[in-house]
C-alpha cells in the first residue's frame, strides 16, 4: 500500500512495531498518526527524530489532549488564573481494561500497566512542563482473576518549575476511574475525566464553582484524525508532537528504573 502513495498512515499495532512501521511510512513521505506509546524505549524512537518536519509530520496518539476540559485547564494554567502551581495528581483505576480487553497482553508483558497509562504521564507534562526527577514503588497485590506484574504503581516527581506531581495507577478498582487535581496558591481544580465534571475553586470565594459536559470519548479519537487530515494539508501540527511522545516515554522508563532500583532518577 505504501509503494502505491499514501497521505496519511495510522500506526495501531503492537508497540514493538510503532517504530520500525512509522519508518517505512515516513519513507514513503506519508504523515503518521502513531499509537502511544511511541516505541519500546525512547531510544529506539529517537531515530525518528532525523526524519526532515518530523515534529510536522508526526502525531502521538495521546488522544485525551482533545478533551475539552483538560484544555480548558490547561488555559487556567497558562493564565495564571491558578497563580503558581504548587502540586498536581493524575490517578487511573482501570481494572475493567482488563475485564473487556480483547487481548490478555496486559497479563503477560511486565510493566504493561505504567507503559499502558502513559496517558497520565503525558497529562502532567502538558500541564506542567518538563520533570526533572521521578521516585515511584510498585507492587502486585490482591486475590483478582486478573493479576498483572505489577497492578499497582505510585510515582512522585519534581518538575523544573518546582511542581511536585504524583501519579496512582491501578488494575485494581472497578468500576473504573479517572480524576486530576491542581492546585496553585490562587485557585485549585479537580477533573473526573470520565463524568466531564470540573470544579474550581478560589482562595477569595467561599464553595465552588463547578461544570459538566457530556463526556464523549469518541470525539477525541475523531479530533485526533481531523489533526493528521490538516497535517498531509499542511494546516495543522500535531496536538502531539514526536518529542512530546519521547519525553513521556523517558518519564515512564525513570518510574520503572525506580521502582526496581528503589532510587530517585533524574531525567
Amino acid at each position: 500500500a505504501l509503494e502505491e502513495g499514501m497521505d496519511g498512515v495510522f500506526i495501531c499495532v503492537p508497540t514493538g512495531l510503532h517504530v520500525p512501521f512509522a519508518k517505512l511510512a515516513l519513507d514513503s513521505g506519508a504523515c503518521v498518526l502513531i499509537e502511544k506509546p511511541v516505541g519500546l524505549s525512547a531510544a529506539e524512537a529517537e531515530v525518528l527524530i532525523e526524519y526532515p518536519d518530523a515534529e510536522k509530520r508526526i502525531q502521538i496518539g495521546y488522544m485525551n489532549r482533545y478533551n475539552a476540559q483538560l484544555q480548558k485547564i490547561k488555559q487556567l494554567i497558562d493564565s495564571g488564573a491558578l497563580g503558581n502551581i504548587l502540586y498536581a495528581n493524575a490517578s487511573v483505576y482501570t481494572y475493567g481494561t482488563l475485564l473487556f480487553a480483547k487481548t490478555p497482553f496486559r497479563e503477560h508483558e511486565e510493566w504493561a500497566l505504567i507503559r499502558d497509562y502513559t496517558h497520565e504521564i503525558d497529562f502532567l507534562l502538558y500541564l506542567l512542563g518538563p520533570a526533572e526527577e521521578v521516585a515511584a514503588m510498585s507492587a502486585t497485590l490482591g486475590n483478582l482473576d486478573h493479576l498483572p506484574r505489577p497492578n499497582i504503581v505510585e510515582i512522585t516527581s519534581r518538575f523544573c518549575s518546582g511542581a511536585i506531581g504524583s501519579i496512582h495507577m491501578d488494575y485494581a478498582r472497578y468500576p473504573d476511574k479517572r480524576t486530576m487535581e491542581i492546585i496553585g496558591d490562587i485557585g485549585s481544580v479537580e477533573f473526573s475525566i470520565n463524568e466531564g465534571l470540573i470544579r474550581y475553586y478560589h482562595k477569595d470565594k467561599k464553595g465552588f464553582r463547578e461544570e459538566r459536559e457530556p463526556f464523549i470519548r469518541d470525539d477525541m479519537f475523531s479530533d485526533q484524525i481531523e489533526t493528521l487530515i490538516g497535517m498531509i494539508k499542511k494546516e495543522a501540527v500535531p496536538m502531539v508532537s514526536l518529542n512530546d511522545g519521547i519525553e513521556a516515554l523517558r518519564f515512564c522508563e525513570a518510574a520503572i528504573t525506580s521502582c526496581v532500583e528503589k532510587r530517585f532518577v533524574a531525567l
